[in-house]
């Protein structure tokens, strides 16, 4: 199969995922905080470092598959332009705290759990 279309799928995929989250969420959080996108992004950011160091490096999947999870999936799952959109609306509110807060936790945030994933995915390299 083309690759484009594995990605395709993956993004319909991680776009469906997203969205659900974001409904799961917003059924327990009424907070102006956009945690629903903080959480996709930080789980995001140490799936993909993950994944890239462990699955890809031990070629679990084919290169295609593997496109297809990272690019598509993974890259629909996770969000910068609704982190941006939503700082836009916080500033747009007034609520400048908020968010500064969301920018930087997920900034901060994006590196702790993106070295995270990298870390664990090479330990699991080594011990393979």
């Amino acid at each position: 199969m083309k690759t484009y279309v594995l990605v395709g799928i993956g993004g319909m995929i991680g776009a469906s995922l997203r969205y659900l989250l974001c409904v799961f969420v917003n059924i327990w959080w009424l907070g102006m905080f956009p945690i629903s996108t903080l959480i996709a992004n930080l789980f995001g950011a140490f799936l993909l470092t993950w994944f890239t160091e462990s699955m890809m490096q031990n070629k679990f999947l084919s290169k295609e598959l593997s496109i297809a999870f990272t690019t598509g999936l993974i890259g629909s799952f996770t969000t910068f332009s609704t982190l941006s959109v939503e700082t836009v609306m916080l500033v747009e509110n007034n609520a400048w705290f908020i968010a500064c807060l969301y920018v930087m936790v997920s900034i901060i945030g994006g590196f702790i759990m993106a070295f995270s994933g990298y870390k664990l995915g090479n330990k699991r390299r080594l011990s393979a």
